[in-house]
């Protein structure tokens, strides 16, 4: 299995790349530190209504949707990521999509312990300390031919930029969230009191990885993978003007309305946007900070539920779920239906 080493990342090179990798069909393990800082936001989000881009802008940050799940988080010198590529029918990928995080976090576990803090596995996919602070989360998705995994290793956090790139509705809010983020969250430095170096980071990850994965040979990337991976920032880049506002709950024409409404599963927040007229589902749009494998399943389970009427829902979404074989790690059907259910239900309640 191929290694890449890569510990200074320009632009959106260390985002792109393990994607060229997936997508071309290239098993490896990829080491990689950014150059610069850049808001990744999760697949399955809106990011109209996750990003500050008046204030990614002003400071130049970049904003790219990545293809794998999860929320949106801002990357930059003070974490080392690291993307596993694996074909779909590696054996490491047979035990099971919900297995997955307990499999690839024992090398995250072990890198950690060696970097001083002894961490373990929190349902469904956080790294923590002993106290329960979350020091890494976990992603993974299936991109092109292959799955991936994908992790960090945070030695430091810049929480006040982190907090500044969000879209919130007022600095109050912005405060209790950075508050939050501060008492929940921590770094190498945090917990021994000194960044460790960015090389060794690498070396112990390529160590504690080769247990898991086999021998890897270190390579050189590729001129045609880096200019594929040059080819898909424009595709991932998000940009403002072609985002779409946040939808409010409002009366479009008698017996129709748009309306938004979140619900909060142990996998992650579910947000819906639904159209609703005539006594059915005629639009909807289902994001949030989930992970669903294949991710292909959610413009199944969108489509699923147009046309259907409330009594519907829970067989619906159900039976779409069944029908893709789709995984999504603390998160269930009921957990779909109630956020469809909420936001019909705040359509009764400005009907009413």
């Amino acid at each position: 299995m191929k290694l890449y080493r890569i510990p200074e990342a320009p632009g959106l090179l260390s985002m792109t790349f393990f994607h060229a990798l997936a997508k071309e069909g290239i098993e490896s393990l990829v080491l990689v530190r950014p150059a610069t800082a850049y808001v990744s936001t999760g697949y399955f989000q809106d990011p109209a209504s996750c990003v500050n881009f008046d204030y990614c802008q002003t400071h130049g940050i970049p904003v790219v949707r990545r293809e794998v799940g999860g929320g949106t988080v801002l990357l930059d010198q003070g974490q080392v990521f690291f993307h596993v590529v694996l074909r779909h029918k590696h054996p490491l990928l047979q035990r099971g999509v919900d297995k997955l995080y307990q499999v690839f976090s024992g090398p995250v576990i072990a890198a950690y312990e060696r970097l001083g803090v002894r961490t373990a596995l929190r349902p469904v996919n956080d790294i923590v300390t002993m106290e329960g602070k979350k020091i890494a989360g976990l992603g993974g998705a299936n991109i092109g031919p292959c799955g991936v995994f994908v992790g960090s290793i945070i030695m430091d956090f810049d929480v006040a930029t982190m907090v500044k790139c969000l879209n919130l509705p007022d600095e109050k809010f912005r405060d209790k969230v950075w508050k939050s983020m501060e008492s929940a969250m921590t770094t190498l430095r945090a917990e021994t009191g000194e960044m460790p170096e960015p090389s060794y980071v690498f070396t112990v990850l390529e160590e504690e990885f080769s247990k898991l994965l086999g021998p890897l040979d270190e390579s050189t990337p590729e001129p045609a993978l880096l200019e594929m991976a040059q080819s898909l920032q424009s595709k991932m880049l998000v940009r403002p003007l072609e985002l779409k506002k946040a939808q409010q709950t409002v009366k479009i024409k008698s017996g129709w309305h748009v309306a938004r409404a979140h619900h909060k599963a142990p996998g992650g927040l579910i947000s819906v946007y639904i159209v609703v007229g005539d006594g059915a589902v005629q639009d909807v749009q289902v994001t949030g900070d989930f992970t669903m494998w294949p991710k292909e399943a959610l413009s199944f389970l969108e489509q699923s539920i147009k046309g259907a009427r409330q009594h519907e829902l829970p067989e619906r979404i159900e039976s779409a779920l069944r029908h893709t074989g789709a995984v999504v790690p603390g998160v269930g059907a009921e957990d779909f239906v109630q956020a469809v259910k909420s936001a019909w239900a705040q359509i009764k309640e400005e009907s009413s």
